[in-house]
């Protein structure tokens, strides 16, 4: 089974360190800092069968135990014959890797299969796909010649916020009145990037940005709505 086309994190991070027009060569500390925000995901090929490759999908948390320290081994350095790339112990990953090899097995097998992969020393260079750096890129920026971009990206961000604001006030005051159903961020993400592109935006925050945005959203308004709960006078003094 193959595995889409994939970029080291050296690439990725020489990438970065053009788009943001930095000085740097390669922009390791932006990097690692979208790995651990989710905005960019990344993984590694496991060949967990004879002749079939799995793509293995690094989780958010695993990037907060890494260090800035660390993870600059993505830099090419005559010092170190290791640097220019940055490799995970299968062990780590034996929760995520277990599973996807079994396709569901029960019984004794997956906790066994656990313990040799946990077990197991060997590691492999972590990649982001090419797909998935393509999706962030379109979402950055355009920069010209002189570094400067083609939007300001405060200004793009408030247009988004009026419509996911548009958004809301719609589904909260029409479509939940009449059906009890929930807003679920996801979905809701789906229809507000539509919304985005339809008012004329060539590069919105990708849905999956729009949707943790809508969740923080709910979790801000819970908080507040203790806070006026618990006011003496009803309201958010």
């Amino acid at each position: 089974m193959g595995i889409e086309p994939a970029i080291s994190l050296h690439d990725v991070g020489a990438r970065l360190a053009q788009i943001r027009g930095t000085r740097e060569r390669v922009a390791a500390g932006t990097l690692l800092s979208l790995l651990k925000s989710g905005q960019l995901k990344a993984g590694f090929q496991f060949p967990s069968l004879p002749a079939t490759v799995t793509w293995v999908t690094i989780p958010n948390d695993y990037w907060a135990t890494v260090s800035n320290d660390k993870f600059r081994m993505i830099r090419y350095s005559s010092e170190n014959r290791r640097s220019g790339v940055f490799k995970v112990r299968i062990g780590d990953f034996a929760d995520v890797i277990a599973p996807s090899m079994l396709d569901g097995a029960k019984g004794n097998l997956p906790a066994k299969l656990k313990a040799i992969l946990s077990a197991t020393t060997r590691s492999y260079e972590v990649e982001i796909k090419e797909s998935e750096w393509e999706a962030y890129r379109q979402n950055q920026p355009v920069m010209d010649a002189k570094g400067k971009s083609g939007r300001p990206q405060k200004q793009e961000w408030r247009d988004v916020c009026v419509i996911i604001g548009a958004y809301l006030m719609n589904y909260l005051m029409n479509y939940q009145q009449k059906t009890s159903k929930p807003l679920k961020p996801e979905h809701a993400a789906e229809a507000i990037f539509r919304h985005c592109k339809a008012a004329g935006m060539e590069h919105p925050p990708a849905a999956a940005t729009i949707r943790d945005v809508l969740s923080n959203i709910q979790a801000r308004s819970t908080t507040i709505g203790k806070q006026i709960d618990s006011s003496p006078t009803g309201a958010d003094e």
